[in-house]
């Protein structure tokens, strides 16, 4: 009997023979894949109902007043301060791992930062 792993492999190689974009018949397979196709795209967060309220976030982060380093290191007192709309958007912003975007046709590109996996050592994440 055939494992989920060995059908997704099997459905998904390569054979010689048969066109790279050709694909196998199998219901579940796509068949009618049309690259580029803007309507295909994922959406890079949640998408909720429209009827929902929504909040424009301010695009202009705030600035910090002390060196992340010295924060950290607990060598420098920063004063407590309420969270206001634009130390939002910089905290959602800096969570999001975003370190810069692109605009396309069809609306903005986001390029996250690539994270390491706990444990894994240097040799192993870069031979990927």
């Amino acid at each position: 009997m055939e494992t989920a792993t060995q059908a997704l492999h099997r459905l998904t190689s390569y054979e010689p023979g048969r066109d790279w974009d050709e694909p196998i018949d199998d219901p579940r397979v796509l068949q009618d894949l049309e690259t580029g196709d803007i309507e295909r795209l994922p959406w890079f967060y949640k998408h909720y109902a429209e009827s929902l309220p929504q909040i424009e976030l301010p695009r202009e982060l705030p600035r910090t007043t002390a060196p992340a380093v010295d924060v950290l290191a607990g060598t420098t007192d920063v004063a407590p301060a309420e969270l206001d709309l634009p130390q939002l958007s910089r905290l959602l912003h800096l969570a999001a791992g975003v370190v810069r975007t692109t605009e396309r046709p069809y609306g903005s590109w986001l390029f996250r930062a690539a994270g390491r996996r706990a444990g894994a050592s240097r040799s192993s994440s870069t031979s990927r």
